[in-house]
């Protein structure tokens, strides 16, 4: 399931895109991956990787009909976004 900007987006007047990071922590029932390699789970990606349509969620398979992943944002001067928010994943 792509990820798009409607779903996730982190804004920072004081950096480009590459330089805002999201960590991934907490994924229930799939995980976070690249277009480019899918099958490979990541933890961090950048709002570029969001902005190029690059960011997956990919569902284990489970009946289970929801997934979900914590992230935290921080950019190049290392300011957070605070604490982690929850990223709800409806699976169909």
């Amino acid at each position: 399931v792509p990820i798009t900007l409607q779903d996730l987006t982190a804004l920072d007047p004081d950096n480009v895109a590459e330089e805002l990071t999201f960590t991934v922590s907490r994924p229930k029932n799939g995980y976070v991956a690249l277009a480019s390699d899918p099958s490979r789970p990541i933890l961090n990606f950048t709002q570029a990787d969001l902005e190029s349509g690059s960011v997956h969620f990919r569902h284990d398979g489970t009946s289970t009909p929801r997934a979900s992943f914590d992230v935290v944002v921080v950019d190049k001067a290392g300011a957070s976004s605070g604490a982690a928010q929850t990223v709800n994943v409806a699976v169909r």
